[in-house]
């Protein structure tokens, strides 16, 4: 999928909006920006580091990450269970 057809496929569900169709494209072009930035930094990184370690530190992240989101959503829903059975 090319990145210029997609703004109208974004637009295709949406009602009137008062939202630019230039901005539908300009956000577009930003993401594929960026990533071409984080492509050209992300080279000369896995030269110097290797493969594996970046892997293995992304591995990690993410395991972090995902023990601190479902800590912080099963305090949400104890606090809402509290809140909802105050109203009993």
């Amino acid at each position: 999928m090319n990145l210029l057809n997609m703004p109208p496929l974004v637009r295709r569900g949406r009602k009137a909006s008062s939202w630019p169709k230039l901005f539908d494209f300009m956000s577009f072009v930003g993401v594929g920006a960026i990533m071409v930035g984080m492509t050209l930094v992300s080279i000369p990184l896995m030269d110097r580091a290797g493969r594996r370690t970046l892997h293995l530190w992304g591995l990690g992240g993410m395991f972090i990450f995902s023990i601190f989101i479902t800590i912080s959503l099963l305090v949400m829903v104890s606090r809402q269970s509290e809140i909802y059975s105050l109203y009993d």
